[in-house]
């Protein structure tokens, strides 16, 4: 029978134990440290960036500064032109919607209907109805109705009169049209096919209440 006696005195032993716990602190100590330091470097790193970043921002800003005065009279001539906008609009009012009412106008058009003709006449004004004479202003509560200020005019070919029917009455959807009519719808031969030819009429509308209001700005 075999007898393991420790004959190290206690003393020992614990110094033992105190230097195993101290190795094992500071190992973890010398990793905390690695990890703070690696910390600092990113944070350091991120400073500096930033800081590069702020500088040529803060460069950029210098430059543009000092081509402001070269560019003092484009911005004399951009409020020049602003003033001149304000002079048309007063005198001439609101200008009409072209490209919306073409457009308006071309897209109910049916494909069996070409165009020859698409004229129009503007006459700001003439047919705008006013107040009552003396008065000075519209009765309160009084809905002024849109004031005809120009008139279209077109003329065309289709195949048949409900062509040319059904586009009539799509044309009264489109914005800025009243009064629409068609003069006359009469057949024709065209390249040796029979066709019909109309001309068809309307009225270029306005709402009265934006020539007023256009009226009071330039009066001002």
């Amino acid at each position: 029978m075999n007898v393991s006696i420790n004959l190290t005195p206690l003393e020992i032993k614990l110094r033992q134990e105190q230097q195993r716990r101290r190795r094992m602190l500071l190992t973890i100590g010398g990793f905390t440290l690695v990890f703070l330091l690696g910390i600092y470097c990113a944070l350091l790193a991120a400073t500096l960036h930033m800081r590069a970043e702020i500088n040529q921002l803060s460069e950029q800003r210098q430059a543009m500064e000092s081509e402001i005065p070269a560019l003092a009279p484009y911005a004399r001539q951009q409020a020049l032109v602003h003033q001149t906008e304000s002079i048309i609009k007063q005198a001439v009012g609101e200008p009409l919607d072209w490209a919306g009412m073409l457009s308006d106008t071309g897209r109910y058009i049916p494909q069996n209907v070409w165009l020859t003709n698409f004229s129009a006449v503007c006459k700001p004004g003439n047919d705008a109805k006013q107040p009552a004479q003396g008065s000075g202003q519209a009765e309160p509560g009084t809905q002024q109705s849109p004031a005809s200020v120009g008139e279209i005019t077109i003329q065309g070919y289709a195949t048949d009169h409900a062509s040319v029917a059904k586009w009539l009455e799509d044309m009264c959807q489109v914005s800025g049209l009243s009064g629409i009519t068609c003069q006359f719808s009469s057949e024709k031969s065209l390249d040796g096919e029979a066709a019909v030819y109309f001309e068809i009429k309307a009225d270029i509308i306005q709402d009265v209440s934006e020539q007023n209001q256009a009226s009071k700005e330039g009066g001002s």
